[in-house]
């Protein structure tokens, strides 16, 4: 638009616009939705719980070891690299969680709820 007037109608009125430059100028758009998704705070925390919450059912007796040990004092292991158990567990919480969980998960044990972090300096290939 070269600089001049402008006659804009708005809202049901006119309006004379004079122009004595332009810009261009970069339009972003931002986009949220928004879908419900309970009708009520107890079918939204039962929607929580289906989507978020491992239950860990029948751990073998070393990863019940190790979940034991975290929930009372933190479990910590003084070796060169990870047990088999830890290992096992932590496939195991790969395997039904989704990968963005970066080793921190909700889990229900033995009827109660927790926190659940694993962590090692080494990776897991095992």
């Amino acid at each position: 638009m070269d600089e001049g007037e402008l006659w804009v109608r708005w809202e049901g009125r006119a309006y004379q616009v004079t122009a004595h430059r332009t810009t261009a100028m970069e339009k972003l758009v931002h986009e949220y939705t928004a879908e419900r998704v309970a009708e009520s705070a107890e079918s939204f925390r039962e929607l929580i719980s289906d989507r978020h919450i491992i239950r860990i059912e029948s751990p073998t007796p070393e990863e019940q070891a190790i979940l034991d040990a975290a929930v009372t004092d933190g479990y910590h292991e003084t070796t060169q690299s990870p047990s088999r158990a830890w290992h096992r567990l932590l496939e195991r919480l790969r395997e039904t969680a989704f990968p963005e969980a970066h080793y921190t998960w909700y889990i229900d044990y033995d009827g109660e709820w927790y926190t659940l972090s694993l962590s090692s300096d080494e990776s897991c290939t095992n």
